[in-house]
Parts: structure tokens; sequence; C-alpha cells
């Protein structure tokens, strides 16, 4: 299958890339491990090497939900080069290590979508994978009675504008013993409608 992908560059100006990606859900739970080692990969790529790397996290990134969620997944010649997960919760404190006190999705009959951990192979960044498979993502959930929701630290704006989240909170400080790297940026939660 044929894909055009619009990949973002620093100055706004958009370049299209013809590729043969596509997004498929990973149904082989076998291959999970090759998830968790690709995240370390990524982290190890970016400005959260000294705390996400190989040393670091031998066995891999991972918490207790990834046994629980769909993830998501872009392949190479049978190898994984792109992944994301998405769960259903009940409550924002389901999500691991989240301290963040906020009236939104507090109540525990709010059910809403959370979508996280996406990571990209470092030998296939810059080529708007990560923009494949949010698209993907939330074009299958488009029209549902719930609403999605992202922690993020970075891609703020690009979820903002190009995908309609609000920015709900903004945490400073924001520190967590299991997670060294979580202090460097402050993290924000986003939320997107999905019955719009």
């Amino acid at each position: 299958m044929r894909i055009l992908i619009f990949s973002c560059k620093p100055k706004h100006q958009y370049k299209i890339v013809r590729t043969l990606y596509q997004v498929k859900e990973l149904t082989d739970m076998s291959r999970l491990d090759e998830i968790f080692q690709l995240r370390v990969r990524a982290y190890e790529h970016s400005d959260q090497r000294p705390y996400i790397n190989s040393a670091t996290f031998p066995k891999g990134f991972y918490d207790e939900l990834d046994n629980k969620c769909s993830h998501f997944i872009i392949e190479n010649e049978d190898r994984i080069i792109a992944c994301a997960r998405l769960i259903r919760l009940r409550s924002l404190s389901q999500i691991p290590f989240y301290k963040l006190k906020t009236r939104v999705l507090s109540s525990d009959s709010s059910w809403f979508w959370y979508y996280s951990r996406i990571a990209i192979d470092p030998d296939y960044m810059k080529r708007g994978l990560s923009s494949l498979i949010d698209e993907y993502i939330i074009g299958q959930l488009k029209g549902q009675e719930f609403h999605l929701v992202i922690l993020a630290k970075v891609k703020v704006e690009y979820y903002r504008k190009n995908h309609g989240f609000k920015l709900i909170e903004t945490i400073n400080n924001y520190s967590v013993p299991e997670y060294p790297f979580s202090k460097q940026l402050p993290t924000q939660l986003l939320i997107k409608n999905l019955s719009e």
C-alpha cells in the first residue's frame, strides 16, 4: 500500500515523502520485547540519553500497562521501526507513575483512551513515521464518545495545532524516581474530545 506522508521541516516547509510503510496492530505479543528495545534505542538518540539507555534499561523500557495495551507498529522487512500504544482507562491514576492532580477526568466513571510510548527507530527518524502513527490512531478513534489523553513533554504544539488537542495542565519539576528523566522538562496533560 502506498501512502503519502507530509513531514514538517524546520521552517514549516513541507515535503512529500513516498513510502511503503503502513501502521498495523501488533498481533504477535512475543514481539513486545522488540518494542521495549526499540524504545530504548529511540531514547538513546534523544536528549533523554543520560536517563534511558541500554545500560539503565538493559531489558528494554516498559511498565505494567504494556501487557494490557494495544500496540501499533510500522515494519520494514519484518523489523519494527516505529511503535505506539493505546489503552482505555477509567482513571488517570491508572497511568503508571502519574501524579498530576487534575479535576479533568477525575471521575472513575469517565472512560478515556491513553495514547503513549511513541518511538521511532533512529535509522528511520525524520521520515514522518510519528505523524503517520498519530493520524492512524486518531482516525481509528474518531467519533467515539471518549477523550484521548496524552502526557507529553515534546510535540505539545504539534498535537494542539494539527490534531485539536487542548492543553489542560502543565506540571514543572514533575519528578518520579522510577523515571529519572521525568524532571527534565515540564509534563503537559493534553486532551482531545473524539466526538467532535
